[in-house]
């Protein structure tokens, strides 16, 4: 079954609410009307269904100064940052370990 295409917007809205609704916790789900827990629900579905995931980044430090490069994500438990030169940064996670 394909999995429905979202916008940005969407997603990023769907992942601050699930963050959200994850560190608020019941009293949140409390104040939510059922169409809410409905779409909630779907979302959540949504983001379990996602196994593989790439992107690229921009990371601003507090002088302004910018790091670029691409994140991969393979679940379960695998992720892989790469930064763009000059950036010597290279991040793995992988079998419950991170190497920096």
């Amino acid at each position: 079954m394909p999995v429905p295409l979202i916008t940005r917007r969407a997603f990023l809205a769907a992942v601050a609410g699930a963050a959200a609704l994850a560190l608020l916790g019941r009293p949140l789900r409390a104040a939510l009307q059922p169409s809410d827990l409905a779409d909630l629900a779907e979302i959540e579905r949504y983001l379990d269904s996602i196994r593989t995931m790439a992107a690229e980044f921009q990371q601003y430090d507090q002088e302004g100064r910018v790091a670029t490069g691409r994140i991969f994500l393979a679940r379960p438990g695998r992720m892989r940052v790469e930064y763009d030169p000059p950036t010597p940064y290279l991040l793995v996670a992988s079998s419950g370990a991170l190497v920096y």
